[in-house]
């Protein structure tokens, strides 16, 4: 498992497995980003406190 994913692929496999499912597809921006364990939070490198 790969450490900057941040869920069990192992459990996903599993799971796919179980449920006779071939092909997992992510089709937003924010889901592909969490199954490649990206950034979660996107922070502006502008923003200053007031």
């Amino acid at each position: 498992m790969h450490p900057d994913i941040p869920f069990s692929t192992t459990r996903l496999d599993s799971m796919l497995d179980d449920f006779g499912i071939e092909v997992l597809i992510a089709t937003s921006k924010h889901n592909i980003q969490y199954l490649l364990g990206g950034p979660r939070r996107w922070k502006p490198a502008s923003r200053k406190k007031i």
